[in-house]
């Protein structure tokens, strides 16, 4: 055996190591190309998706959901009244997918938008199945009071306000009430309860119990 042959094992691993090297680099783009373009095929815009909290900055959450890049969302959106951020690093949370890529190259996301999407459905699907559902008053308009159901707003008509009426509606702000959605329009952002639909429902007996409630609320004649 010649002094070039004791050699050749280790010119021949070189030799498979470069051309691993060198298979996997042409590769390398092909790859990435497909997990991009795969990666765009998975996410759409105003869709409804899991994501981490990985970060939170003075002025931005930053979120993961499995893209290409971050996504964030103005803190704003979890700022309470107190001042207090309501969300920390590793809280799993619902988002909103609003733009796939800012000037920034970061994913756009909203949790506002995704918690007011899921109201949406519950409403839709209460509306359908002529359920009732909580709200909290929070003003009076001309012709009735606006009824909060979880961030979005039904128009309450004073006709429909139930058995029990107070003199002055602006006593029942901020008085939790149960209410039968009797028009649904989303793409109008329309929606009109009920109470008095919801009390019949109840009977007279609960429709008692949420006059208490009311406290200075009287009896209002039957229709």
């Amino acid at each position: 055996m010649g002094e070039g042959d004791k050699d050749f094992p280790e010119q021949r691993a070189e030799h498979s190591e470069k051309v691993a090297k060198d298979t996997l680099t042409d590769l390398e783009p092909t790859d990435m190309n497909e997990a991009y373009a795969q990666t765009l095929k998975a996410f759409e815009e105003g869709e409804i998706l899991k994501g981490k909290v990985v970060r939170i900055s003075r002025d931005d959450v930053f979120v993961d959901i499995g893209y290409k890049s971050e996504g964030i969302i103005s803190i704003k959106e979890f700022m309470e009244p107190t001042g207090e951020i309501s969300v920390k690093s590793g809280d799993d949370i619902d988002v909103y997918l609003e733009r796939k890529e800012n000037q920034d190259g970061l994913v756009v996301l909203s949790k506002v938008m995704a918690d007011k999407k899921y109201v949406w459905g519950t409403l839709n699907r209460v509306y359908k199945n002529k359920e009732t559902i909580e709200g909290t008053i929070t003003r009076q308009v001309r012709g009735g009071l606006m009824v909060e159901l979880g961030g979005i707003e039904g128009f309450l008509p004073s006709s429909q306000v139930g058995l029990f009426h107070a003199p002055n509606p602006k006593e029942l702000i901020g008085q939790k009430i149960s209410v039968r959605v009797i028009k649904f329009i989303k793409r109008m952002r329309n929606i009109v309860v009920s109470h008095r639909s919801s009390s019949k429902r109840r009977g007279t007996k609960n429709g008692r119990r949420c006059g208490k409630r009311f406290k200075r609320g009287k009896r209002a004649r039957a229709p």
